[in-house]
């Protein structure tokens, strides 16, 4: 959202805030990514983590984690 105009990019978060929020999707779970120093919005019902640089190891082993966890909660 960063090369956005400033109003463009209110809209922009407001309908990713909307997307989230929707009844449609309620159960899905996202990921938005950025850079911290551009972080410029806040959503809510989103947990903020950073996540350090890693290496080839560790982001196969992040990625399998992530999908084990989703696995496991779901219905």
């Amino acid at each position: 959202m960063k090369s956005c105009p400033q109003k463009k990019a209110k809209q922009l978060a407001q309908c990713i805030q909307d997307f989230a929020n929707s009844i449609r999707y309620y159960q899905n779970q996202f990921i938005i990514g950025c850079r911290i120093a551009v972080q410029e919005y806040r959503f809510q019902g989103f947990d903020y983590i950073e996540v350090a640089d890693f290496n080839e190891i560790q982001v196969k082993s992040f990625l399998e984690n992530w999908f084990v966890g989703v696995d496991s909660n779901s219905p």
